[in-house]
């Protein structure tokens, strides 16, 4: 499992998120600690990803990063609807443009509800830019621009932290 989900959580709190061994599990927690602990919640969310990810035994981590995002998206649509849903329009996008093909189109789009969404629910890192800023190396200058960009822009001026 990542080290960032573990990053602001104390030896309690990890030991309770290792244990989630599913993403089953990982909603039930979310259901059982609700809004009294947020921070649980997103490291719940966060591991749930992570756990799907784990599963298809990827050796490449820009893939398993690209996988990443369509388990979070499909996380999002989880809380978004109540119910499971799969993140169709992304999927689409893998199956006919690849892997790093779909990176490179939903970066060049601007920001929707799902990336807001993301966001909002402390998925960030799970987001197509956030892939190719950690991956620059698949890319053009001018797509990691972009998506640097584009993150920039989503903190907004007065934020005290932008992308490097």
């Amino acid at each position: 499992m990542n080290a960032y989900i573990f990053e602001n959580l104390g030896p309690e709190d990890r030991k309770r998120i290792s244990y989630l061994q599913s993403r089953d599990d990982c909603a039930q927690f979310v259901r059982n600690v609700g809004a009294k602990h947020p921070h649980l919640v997103r490291a719940a969310r966060q591991c749930s990803v992570e756990l799907q990810v784990t599963a298809l035994n990827l050796e490449s981590a820009v893939r398993r990063d690209v996988w990443s995002v369509v388990y979070a998206q499909e996380e999002a649509l989880f809380v978004k609807h109540g119910m499971r849903r799969r993140a169709g329009n992304t999927r689409k996008a893998i199956e006919n443009r690849g892997e790093l093909g779909a990176v490179i189109f939903m970066v060049q789009r601007p920001g929707g509800d799902g990336f807001e969404l993301l966001h909002s629910l402390g998925l960030a890192d799970y987001t197509f830019e956030a892939v190719a800023l950690r991956h620059p190396e698949h890319f053009s200058p001018e797509i990691v621009e972009a998506a640097r960009r584009k993150l920039n822009d989503r903190r907004g001026p007065n934020a005290e932290e932008t992308v490097a």
